[in-house]
């Protein structure tokens, strides 16, 4: 009896962390310059500067001084400047107008826009959209429609969307993870592809995703839900997320290796 009660108490153990795994984290603000301290059972500091946004990473061993990663990122000032500045510069997204024949993100696929008359009314403001995956976007709307109504015209379909896809990912993901996500909404957001709000049990995801991949928008998803077995960026929820999603870290790639705004 004791023997199987010691099997089903470890079976719902925390996973254990590989070898690399997060210790435990903190934050360095030197010289004007955030970096995200990564203690993980290593011999040597690594410093990584981050796409989108520039974000400054520094893993460490476990027992590093403070003041020997103080003097690593200070030594590699002008280097995380530089990097950080050519990070930015790429990441500029271009100046859409919105006209027949540009070319816009959906899914992570470049399609077509074409401009074609709105059958049903004469204002400007209203449209239609039809998302044709992997082939084109047609906007029915008015020839005297602004950019602006029509950039909000593909963002409300952007939104059907995904209002459509998430709630069967989610459905996919609460019983495997033993969590449950009380309300969920999509935003735009200008620097996060994702929030988490533990106490309401809430997800935010944002809009930018679906001209990402279908993977990216999973596994922000995932990555938020986790957030709800563990708040902290630590060694416990990075052994959750390689156990629910183990490939994660390609995903993450994925969808940091364009700007907010590009497939």
């Amino acid at each position: 009896m004791m023997k199987l009660l010691r099997k089903a108490i470890g079976a719902i153990k925390s996973p254990k962390p590989a070898q690399t795994t997060i210790l435990r984290t903190s934050e360095i603000v030197l010289d004007g310059i955030t970096v995200t301290v990564l203690r993980k059972k290593i011999k040597t500091l690594r410093l990584t500067v981050y796409p989108p946004d520039g974000e400054v990473k520094l893993s460490a061993p476990a027992r590093a001084s403070e003041a020997t990663i103080k003097a690593m990122i200070a030594s590699r000032k002008d280097w995380i400047l530089a990097q950080q500045a050519k990070i930015l510069a790429r990441a500029r997204v271009p100046n859409y107008a919105y006209v027949d024949g540009e070319r816009h993100y959906f899914e992570g696929c470049e399609l077509p826009l074409t401009i074609l008359p709105a059958p049903y009314a004469a204002r400007p403001n209203l449209a239609r959209v039809e998302i044709v995956p992997r082939e084109r976007i047609n906007l029915h709307i008015h020839p005297d429609s602004s950019a602006e109504q029509r950039q909000m015209a593909l963002a409300a379909a952007y939104r059907r969307h995904m209002k459509a896809r998430v709630p069967d990912l989610i459905a996919h993901w609460e019983p495997t993870m033993g969590v449950q996500v009380a309300d969920w909404g999509i935003k735009q957001m200008r620097s996060k592809w994702g929030t988490c709000n533990t106490q309401a049990r809430r997800i935010w995801l944002n809009l930018e995703l679906m001209k990402k991949p279908p993977e990216c928008l999973e596994f922000v998803l995932v990555h938020e839900m986790v957030h709800l077995l563990e708040r902290g960026h630590n060694a416990r929820f990075y052994g959750w997320m390689d156990r629910f999603m183990p490939q994660w870290r390609q995903y993450q790639a994925m969808l940091n290796a364009r700007p907010m705004g590009m497939g």
